[in-house]
């Protein structure tokens, strides 16, 4: 049972006993009123307003939804970044951002923690802003390969890194304070969006600054022309 928009007003959620019970809708009449009526010998003044039920095929649904979004918003940006960059920045931007997305998704997976349209909202924003960090890193490397051209690429990648490095910390940081702020002061229904998204600021903040350079200079240096 938690607060919901009020100390007058509360969502209680209740799963079976038995998770391969299919419920029909009689019983989820019958579930509710024999809640309702436990609910009601404490406050008798008690009305339920709203009751809904969430079953297997709709979990379903919206695992394959999930599924579907990521992989369009992950194409979607493998091909603005294929045309905006050269091959191997392109490579390097797509390769970690799935291991953001996966990291991400992982920690839910190891916690179980429970997974609904608000966190699947969150890992898109997820990608979003991981992908965004990676394109001011990817860019500034390029912009010193142009320009330095006696340098070496470990050279190169180092300074490009050192010159984004306080616009990362300083974004994800500030980020985070908001996400932090959500968490403690926001309420349930906006946990799951604060928790995944501190998760992907970490992820994809590391993942910008060691695993996207790496992966850049183990596939060769790009053209300098």
């Amino acid at each position: 049972m938690h607060a919901l928009g009020g100390t007058r007003s509360v969502t209680v959620r209740l799963r079976p006993r038995d998770d391969h019970v299919v419920i029909n809708k009689s019983g989820q009449s019958e579930f509710a009123t024999h809640t309702m009526a436990a609910l009601q010998q404490s406050r008798p003044d008690a009305v339920m307003t709203r009751k809904s039920f969430v079953g297997p095929q709709v979990g379903a649904e919206l695992r394959s939804d999930g599924i579907y979004a990521v992989i369009f918003v992950i194409i979607g940006i493998m091909g603005n970044l294929w045309i905006r960059f050269e091959r191997r920045f392109a490579i390097a931007a797509l390769v970690t951002e799935i291991h953001d997305v996966l990291v991400t998704l992982g920690i839910f997976a190891l916690t179980q923690c429970e997974f609904d349209l608000t966190v699947l909202a969150s890992v898109l924003a997820v990608v979003g802003y991981s992908i965004n960090d990676k394109v001011v890193v990817l860019d500034r490397v390029r912009e010193l390969f142009r320009s330095s051209r006696n340098a070496t690429p470990e050279d190169v990648l180092n300074r490009s890194i050192n010159s984004t490095l306080s616009r990362t910390i300083i974004t994800s940081l500030f980020t985070g304070i908001t996400m932090a702020a959500l968490f403690f002061f926001g309420g349930p229904a906006v946990h799951g969006l604060a928790v995944t998204l501190l998760i992907g600021l970490v992820v994809g903040t590391l993942s910008s600054i060691f695993v996207a350079s790496l992966i850049c200079s183990g596939s060769g240096c790009p053209s300098r022309t």
